[in-house]
């Protein structure tokens, strides 16, 4: 499971999660809302044309990653939206 790197700033008014997924679009990410945190789900599959490639060096992470943010008690979740 790879744990994305994330950035949070807050406001008067919110707070904002920034996720760093590469390779992963938002519409294959799921974001959740559960007793006070955020779950944030995706992966990064490798494509076909990779598989048959013989690298000498492999940095880059494929695979699932996931992550979880506790929110302050005082964040009504309800009104929590994803964009």
């Amino acid at each position: 499971m790879i744990t994305p790197s994330i950035d949070i700033t807050e406001s008067k008014d919110f707070f904002k999660i920034e996720v760093e997924v590469p390779g992963i679009g938002p519409e294959s990410l799921k974001v959740t809302t559960e007793s006070h945190a955020v779950t944030i789900k995706g992966e990064k599959t490798v494509s076909h044309k990779d598989k048959d490639r013989n690298y000498a060096v492999r940095e880059i992470a494929y695979g699932a990653y996931q992550r979880t943010i506790p929110l302050p008690e005082s964040v009504d979740i309800e009104k929590a939206k994803a964009s």
